[in-house]
């Protein structure tokens, strides 16, 4: 499923971008040099990351700016309503019988928009997010972190409902775990991230008193 407002997003990488050093760099499949083919990594950056020859058959219809910058919009806003709805929330209003043992399973639908976040664990924990459009997985994100080794399950607990606190503040510029920084007496939330939502990663940090207590990797973005 193509999303409309991806079509007029910015790429990359532009014509004559240097293509040494990054995953599958080398000769092509097809014998062509990867310095040969810049507009092609312009056009579908996989191509010359793989050697896999264009996909075949019509473009698909390109929406109009004011349409791409709406649709993305509208995206956003339901992915931050269905973070602050599921575990952000502190209930468990949004848990589903899980699929899979082990796990907890959260999950927050409008319309045709459905978000589904699945993970293991608490010490140590580890999910991934998935967002449907009509049934159709169209972005995700995955993260592994917890609390450091060693800390007494009380204060676990504290660290977990700060966190809480944090992701309730997610904004729209960064809408995949929390603010950049959030305080709250001696606690403090950062994250460090960089990408756009078609493609991120990030780590988000929880320090008590000057002391670091919590650390999350996270990644991902759209589904092609």
């Amino acid at each position: 499923m193509r999303l409309g407002f991806l079509e007029n997003r910015p790429r990359q990488a532009e014509a004559g971008t240097d293509l040494s050093g990054l995953p599958g760099d080398g000769p092509r499949r097809d014998g062509q040099s990867r310095a040969e083919c810049p507009i092609l990594f312009r056009e579908r950056v996989w191509n010359c990351r793989t050697g896999f020859p264009a996909a075949s058959g019509p473009h698909p219809i390109r929406k109009g700016r004011a349409d791409s910058m709406a649709g993305e919009k509208q995206f956003v806003d339901f992915l931050i309503r269905a973070k602050k709805a599921t575990y952000a929330a502190q209930g468990d209003d949004a848990s589903t019988p899980p699929f899979l043992a082990g796990s907890r399973q959260l999950e927050y639908r409008e319309g045709d928009y459905f978000y589904r976040d699945i993970y293991f664990g608490m010490g140590f924990f580890a999910g991934q997010e998935v967002v449907y459009i009509k049934d159709k997985p169209v972005w995700s994100m995955c993260y592994a972190g917890g609390v450091e080794k060693g800390l007494e399950h009380r204060l676990a607990k504290a660290v977990y409902a700060f966190l809480r606190n944090a992701l309730r503040n997610v904004g729209h510029e960064q809408p995949y775990r929390g603010p950049v920084r959030f305080a709250e007496g001696e606690w403090i939330y950062r994250n460090d991230f960089s990408g756009g939502l078609e493609w991120f990663a990030g780590v988000e940090t929880i320090a008590l008193s000057g002391k670091t207590v919590y650390r999350l990797r996270y990644s991902g973005g759209f589904i092609r």
